[in-house]
């Protein structure tokens, strides 16, 4: 293959992402607003290859009665998956996928310096909703087409570039579609991720929601979630111990894996337990015990509470740590981005949906950041340029080892 130096492509790269960024596309439990921004990306795919075809759910009616289909009774209208392919029809395929949706703003735009919506760019940041999750993975996605396309580096390979829907609220939606409308890969690289780790198992689990049954006075309610809560404290210390096998006893919420929120809706407030659960995990099993706790912590003031999980769960997943992908991948970080590769398992993430389910191993990346202010999902979200562009860079060394392996 060519030496090609993706350097030329930066200018456009940037260009890109921050034109993505100024195009909202929040998805909520209701539904979403991806059409305007998938649209776009749909018209870059076309000036690059015919080879490209949407779809909308209403063309995958099975997705409708699928057990894994989140919120059958949302709007899916207008919202439609983008998806464009390079290379024969009959060759081994790398699918390389990102999603357009973000989460919503939650109605607080006086929280945001510049504005969610109107990328702005300081101290070598890009701030906006979406700039880092995962605007940054369409972007990347878009410019892998466009750098493939122009050097014609394929050689007797397939690859598959896909901008999906409803991440963010739809537990596995996105890539159910993909899924149920054939979508088929040797593997694949989700480009959604942080802390450039190469991310090669997710956890499973679900919410648990405690919503009162009538009023309940604002003490009570208090003093309920106060119980709650260091219940769920000693589960995770309880806990604790499971995760003491290979790839999972370093998983980031190894001891935070059951975690109280306070919520409200417009019905009032509630609880909401997240957990999350391994490989070997018996869900009935894991709902009795989660459930005594809860019990035990309430005692007779259980009875003023409706217990209800989110449906479906996550499954969790673990990819063959020899999987190819992985070691062009981490190369890729560790030449790019001059970065000792780590390989990781992480939280919850909708490609089980691909690994469990579709039979494509799936690894993720992405250089975002959690943990600090203006990290993903938080207003002010940004990415640093810089970053995005050795991320970029990481994932574009991996992509080519793999056409050329």
């Amino acid at each position: 293959m060519a030496d090609t130096n993706p350097d030329t492509y930066r200018d456009a790269f940037l260009a890109t992402l921050s034109e993505l960024v100024g195009i909202p596309s929040c998805s909520s439990a209701d539904g979403g607003d991806e059409a305007a921004i998938q649209s776009c990306i749909e018209q870059r795919m076309r000036r690059l290859t015919p080879a490209v075809r949407t779809f909308e759910a209403a063309d995958v009616p099975e997705f409708f009665t699928h057990p894994l289909c989140c919120g059958p009774d949302r709007n899916y209208a207008g919202r439609p998956t983008v998806i464009a392919e390079l290379g024969p029809q009959t060759a081994p395929a790398l699918l390389l996928l990102a999603h357009a949706d973000t989460v919503s703003i939650n109605n607080e735009p006086e929280r945001w310096t510049y504005g969610p919506f109107n990328p702005a760019v300081a101290d070598g940041k890009l701030y906006g909703r979406g700039s880092s999750d995962d605007k940054w993975g369409i972007a990347a996605i878009l410019t892998l087409l466009q750098i493939f396309t122009e050097t014609d580096e394929l050689p007797d390979k397939r690859l598959i570039f896909a901008s999906t829907i409803d991440e963010e609220n739809g537990v596995g939606n996105g890539l159910l579609l993909l899924h149920l409308a054939g979508v088929e890969a040797e593997c694949a690289l989700y480009l959604d991720g942080c802390n450039d780790v190469v991310t090669i198992g997710r956890l499973g689990g679900s919410n648990l929601y405690l919503r009162p049954r009538d009023v309940i006075d604002n003490g009570t309610f208090d003093t309920h979630c106060n119980h709650v809560r260091a219940a769920c404290e000693q589960l995770c210390r309880d806990r604790a111990g499971a995760f003491d096998q290979p790839w999972w006893r370093d998983n980031l919420v190894r001891d935070t894996s059951v975690v109280l929120r306070r919520a409200a809706d417009a019905a009032g407030p509630f609880m909401l337990i997240a957990f999350h659960t391994l490989p070997d995990d018996d869900a009935t099993e894991y709902c009795r015990w989660l459930e005594a706790a809860v019990g035990a912590a309430l005692g007779d003031d259980i009875s003023l509470y409706d217990l209800s999980y989110r449906q479906p769960w996550f499954e969790p997943w673990l990819v063959d740590p020899a999987l190819p992908l992985i070691g062009h991948l981490s190369d890729g970080i560790e030449t790019e981005m001059r970065r000792q590769p780590v390989a990781v398992t992480g939280m919850k993430q909708d490609s089980f949906v691909l690994n469990e389910h579709a039979g494509i191993p799936t690894i993720a990346f992405g250089p975002a950041t959690i943990g600090v202010a203006g990290a993903v999902h938080e207003p002010d979200e940004f990415i640093d340029l810089q970053h995005a562009w050795d991320g970029f860079r990481a994932a574009h060394r991996a992509v080519r080892s793999w056409l050329a392996s």
